[in-house]
Parts: structure tokens; C-alpha cells; sequence
């Protein structure tokens, strides 16, 4: 894919938002955060404006390597550029925090999320307890698990097996 995108001016093609996309997608599919990064920077460059699919990929490439702190300054970017932020953004940022041992700060997204009045899933609260478990926290985890029904939420299989690893 960055091939691809690195030959397209050569052919009298210019990269778009949806090639640029695509191409910090792949680079989250194969833990190359920084260059995702790198394209990201970039895309102003070309005239291509990056939206919100385009930082979703960036902080999910962030999070797959437990980027934790570059993440949260991307989805703390996103409103100055009046990008909104989602539930995929806020997923893939919990998700960064989990895996970089941040459980407060995965709550603390939690808790933003639902301020920003959007509604968290599963996948929002099974990366939030999953956090707390790898955190040991399992006060934190299982009163995670218990606010789900609130938000008429099932807990579903990732949700016990997080549950009970931070009981462990």
C-alpha cells in the first residue's frame, strides 16, 4: 500500500483521502505506527485533509502498539481541527491504554465518551475492564462489568474472560 501511494504521482495520480487512508490502515495491519504517523503529517502537504476515518486508523495504528500517549495527543488534536471523535476513536485510544497499563485513563475515556454523548459498545467496555485487569484492578473491572446492563449492554464471552482475569 505505501508502495502504491509513493508511485502515484509518477503515474499523474494524486493520492486522495481514501488512498491515504487506506494507507495508514495498512500501516495499523502491520504495527508501522509511525509511518502512519508519517502519512498523516503528510496529507496537508498533498491538499488532502484528513478526517475522521483517517485518525481513527492513525490512533488505531497507535494503539496496536501500545502508543498510548501518542493516541490521546491524537484524539486530543481531533477537535482543534474540528474533526469529531466517535466510538471507533475512543475504542481504539482505551484500547492504547489498556495495553500501555493507563486503566485510569482508560476509565477516564470511558467517562469522556459518554460525556461526549456518544454511546460505548462492547468492545468500549471490554477494553476498559481488559485494562483494569492487566492492571490487577479488579474493583475497577467488575464495576465496569455492572454499568454495562445501564446502557443496555450484554456482556459477552471477551467481557467474563477480562472479568475474571482481573480477579486472578
Amino acid at each position: 500500500a505505501l508502495e502504491l501511494l509513493r508511485v502515484m504521482p509518477a503515474r499523474t495520480v494524486q493520492p486522495n483521502r481514501i488512498t491515504c487512508n487506506a494507507a495508514i490502515s495498512a500501516c495499523a495491519s502491520c504495527s508501522q505506527w509511525q509511518t502512519g504517523l508519517e502519512l498523516l503529517s503528510a496529507m496537508p502537504l498533498r491538499s488532502v485533509e484528513p478526517n475522521r476515518i483517517t485518525y481513527n486508523a492513525a490512533v488505531s495504528a497507535c494503539a496496536g502498539a501500545g502508543q498510548w500517549q501518542v493516541a490521546l495527543h491524537l484524539l486530543g488534536t481531533m477537535p482543534l481541527l474540528s474533526v469529531a471523535p466517535d466510538r471507533i476513536t475512543f475504542n481504539a485510544a482505551i484500547s492504547a491504554c489498556e495495553k500501555g497499563d493507563q486503566w485510569q485513563i482508560a476509565l477516564s475515556l470511558l467517562r469522556a465518551a459518554h460525556l461526549e454523548s456518544l454511546v460505548p459498545n462492547e468492545i468500549t467496555y471490554n477494553a476498559a475492564i481488559s485494562a483494569c485487569a492487566k492492571s490487577g484492578r479488579w474493583q475497577e473491572a467488575l464495576h465496569t462489568l455492572s454499568a454495562m446492563p445501564l446502557g443496555s449492554l450484554a456482556p459477552d464471552l471477551i467481557t467474563y474472560s477480562a472479568a475474571v482475569s482481573a480477579c486472578e
